[in-house]
């Protein structure tokens, strides 16, 4: 399949989505979603989608459903993907579950398959750790879920949750990499070491420390030290 050569040579998230969407409606499926553990916020999710309604994301994660989704718990319990129709057949569910597919009923998503992805990150502190990934492929309108090729949707969910954690490897989760001089500056920062302190430290002028200082923050998409030497720490870039 094609879909498979042409996701290897993606190098942007957002790109490789967009890719995996225009397959998925060949396939008749006119919305996806990618659900996967934060790399930057330990405890929390990143989730990415094309073709669901204005706000279903962004209230899927600030009400943190993904705690109370059943489908995922199923998921992730046992390793199968799973029609989303059908999560009362396979188990019971919580009032706290209930309550969600009540809520989510409102979106009117229409049927689909949650799907699970596998592969491998490494983690500061931790070595090479299991890195999951969840792949929501919903039917708005039509009858993909009759003739869908459950297959066919787990080898393309799992090609692209490989290649995204490639883009993660070499980008650094979307962040831009910081050279040697920034990381010794960040740590610098971590210490609460002025501009001035810094420059003396490391031979420059104060000027360009800051200089330095604004280009942190761009790079970490942060607005202040604190917030620096936070993400710093998250990052693995903050030394003990």
């Amino acid at each position: 399949m094609e879909y498979f050569s042409a996701a290897k040579q993606v190098n942007d998230r957002t790109a490789l989505l967009r890719l995996l969407h225009r397959q998925a409606m060949t396939l008749g499926f006119g919305a996806v979603a990618y659900l996967r553990p934060s790399t930057s916020d330990i405890g929390r999710m990143d989730l990415q989608e094309i073709g669901f309604p204005d706000g279903w994301a962004s209230e899927y994660l600030h009400e943190q459903y993904f705690l109370h989704d059943p489908h995922l718990s199923y998921v992730v319990r046992t390793g199968r993907c799973i029609q989303f129709s059908n999560i009362t057949e396979k188990r019971e569910l919580s009032a706290a579950e209930e309550a969600y597919l009540e809520r989510l009923s409102i979106w009117e998503l229409g049927d689909g398959f949650l799907v699970p992805a596998f592969g491998t990150l490494p983690m500061p502190g931790v070595g090479v750790a299991p890195y999951p990934g969840w792949f929501s492929f919903r039917q708005l309108n039509g009858s993909a879920v009759d003739n869908a090729n459950v297959a066919v949707l787990e080898a393309i969910a799992q090609a692209t949750h490989i290649q995204s954690g490639r883009i993660v490897n070499s980008a650094g989760d979307g962040q831009k990499k910081l050279a040697p001089r920034e990381v010794a500056i960040l740590n610098w920062m971590a210490l609460g070491k002025t501009n001035g302190e810094i420059g003396t430290i490391l031979g420059i002028a104060t000027p360009t420390v800051a200089t330095y200082v604004r280009r942190l923050y761009n790079k970490l998409e942060v607005s202040d030290r604190t917030a620096a030497a936070v993400k710093g720490v998250k990052l693995g870039l903050i030394n003990n």
